[in-house]
């Protein structure tokens, strides 16, 4: 067992962040928003795009690593702002 300073521990707990989106509802702001976000929180956890087409198929993509984020708090809060509560997840 190890101990983790609670400074480090969402870095260290989150393996990735999921993002859903249906893509009609994807506007320029909402990308321009989700981006801008994720390079004011850069870390090691990466992000994965989950949109639901029109046709209702699902297209799955993982963000470039210089997206990758440190989902803190505030990460969370803002994201969640962004995309909608239902369409934010954290994966252990």
């Amino acid at each position: 067992d190890s101990v983790i300073d609670i400074d480090d521990a969402d870095e260290k707990l989150t393996a990735k962040v999921r993002l859903r989106f249906k893509s009609e509802k994807i506007t320029k702001q909402l990308a321009d928003d989700v981006r801008s976000l994720c390079q004011k929180y850069k870390g090691k956890s990466p992000v994965h795009l989950s949109i639901l087409a029109s046709d209702n198929r699902r297209i799955y993509a993982v963000a470039d690593s210089e997206y990758s984020v440190c989902a803190d708090i505030d990460f969370r809060s803002k994201m969640r702002e962004i995309v909608g509560e239902e369409n934010f997840e954290l994966i252990r």
